[in-house]
């Protein structure tokens, strides 16, 4: 990729062994840009491209804990989903930060 820059930004925790609910949750949004004048627009904004990645590799640990993660997964897929879904937003938002509803 030596026509684009990339920036990124990622937020991610892991819990210790024997917790509860034991794994790691990370988000991560990497901003891919041409480097060069020509592939932008008239508003000088790239036409680069987004990338969003969600990970989560989480279990529960003995018996309440895997009780409590099946009862906490949809709760935890709507979260992923809405996260998804403000990505979107804040990319269709041709790029002002500003979330359109």
């Amino acid at each position: 990729h030596s026509n684009t820059l990339r920036m990124h930004s990622c937020v991610s925790y892991a819990t210790l062994k024997g917790h509860l609910f034991e794994g790691e949750e990370m988000l991560r949004v990497i901003w891919e840009k041409p480097k060069n004048v020509e592939n932008c627009d008239e508003n000088n904004r790239s036409n680069g491209r987004v990338i969003f990645e969600l990970l989560s590799l989480s279990q529960g640990k003995g018996l309440r804990g895997k009780i409590a993660f099946k009862l906490g997964s949809k709760m935890q897929m709507k979260f992923f989903q809405e996260q998804a879904d403000t990505m979107v937003k804040l990319v269709q938002s041709e790029g002002s930060g500003i979330i359109k509803s």
